[in-house]
């Protein structure tokens, strides 16, 4: 079973809000909630990028660009972002590839998308070795729009019956969001069932800037 997690943004970062590493016995790397993510180099990050609003987007890479991390680079090519987050929109999904030492790691993230607001991505990841990309695209993009697609359905309707509890954005927070999901891995089935327990959507101006902590993968 490859690992399934869900992100959102905090600060000018990818907050991993729920992950299923732990229980996937396929996973190359293990990562725990709390973990942040760089968004210019992972797929949590360049879906969240591509497909929020453009003066957010206008935001956050301001501030990027004055980062001196190298996983910020990419902020300095405006025309190579452009083209990744173009082509990510074009596709409906955002991928990234990390070098492991036993075979590179593919991660690939579709958008929850409410009002024109990203919420938070469903990432999945797998070994490049036992998925090739082309496979993986038929098999586990279908799914993970299916189950955003869930998500976002059950949240409109919390919005219409809010539960007690609120969105917190705040840093280091786990969120709202819980996810229960079997992905199956390279010949297996794909079963996914998730729930938002939130309440408000969130505000991204309230999110402040975090500091960069992290170079994960997803």
């Amino acid at each position: 079973m490859w690992p399934v997690a869900f992100a959102s943004l905090s600060g000018t970062q990818m907050l991993v809000r729920e992950t299923t590493d732990h229980r996937s016995p396929l996973a190359i790397e293990r990562f725990s909630p709390g973990v942040r993510l760089p968004l210019l180099t992972t797929a949590a990050g360049r879906a969240h990028l591509a497909f929020c609003p453009a003066e957010q987007r206008e935001s956050l890479l301001e501030i990027l660009r004055r980062s001196t991390h190298e996983v910020d680079k990419l902020a300095h090519n405006r025309a190579e972002l452009d083209k990744t987050l173009e082509d990510t929109r074009e596709k409906g999904y955002a991928s990234a590839v990390h070098t492991k030492r036993v075979s590179d790691e593919i991660s690939m993230a579709v958008p929850i998308v409410v009002e024109n607001q990203v919420l938070a991505a469903v990432v999945v990841r797998f070994a490049e070795t036992a998925v090739p990309f082309k496979i993986a695209v038929e098999r586990f993009i279908p799914r993970l729009r299916d189950a955003a697609q869930r998500i976002k359905q059950t949240f409109i309707e919390q919005q219409l019956n809010p539960p007690t509890g609120s969105f917190q954005c705040a840093r280091g927070s786990r969120g709202p969001l819980t996810a229960l999901p079997a992905f199956g891995g390279p010949s297996g089935p794909f079963a996914f069932s998730a729930r938002y327990t939130g309440g408000r959507r969130p505000n991204p101006k309230s999110c402040g800037a975090a500091s960069h902590n992290s170079e994960r993968s997803e």
